[in-house]
């Protein structure tokens, strides 16, 4: 039941996070774009202050799971900072 959990927070956290970075918001978001580095990353420090994301998790690493299998948000190389993925 615990796993069963922590499956529907990182699912949650995924689909909160895919919205941020998506079509709807990310393009019209100044927020983001005002703290994305010259690469476009958001670090997941920052990330974690988001009022709906911050109400899921104060964990990093439940971000990195849930941004690991998604269609529109990436993780940095050291797994520090996230962007809208490339084309996106």
């Amino acid at each position: 039941m615990l796993k069963e959990k922590q499956r529907g927070i990182i699912s949650s956290l995924r689909k909160q996070i895919e919205y941020y970075f998506g079509d709807k918001n990310y393009p019209k978001d100044q927020f983001m774009h005002d703290n994305a580095d010259s690469d476009g990353y958001i670090s997941l420090d920052l990330m974690l202050t988001f009022n709906r994301i911050k109400a899921l998790t104060k964990e990093t690493q439940k971000l990195i799971e849930a941004v690991a299998n998604s269609k529109v948000a990436e993780l940095s190389e050291c797994k520090t900072k996230i962007r809208r993925k490339k084309g996106e």
